[in-house]
């Protein structure tokens, strides 16, 4: 069995940017993380 974990991890707008006058849908910085875990089984071809 193969397991494997995935850790995502991400930033938008990273200076903190707003512009309420211009941009009034810009809610500034965005911090998100993703983790996914992944168990599989291995195939093994037998020959004869």
């Amino acid at each position: 069995m193969e397991q494997r974990v995935n850790l995502q991890a991400g930033v938008d707008n990273l200076f903190n940017y707003t512009n309420s006058i211009f941009i009034p849908n810009l809610p500034g910085r965005l911090l998100y993380t993703s983790v996914s875990y992944t168990m599989a089984k291995k195939n093994f071809k037998h020959t004869n």
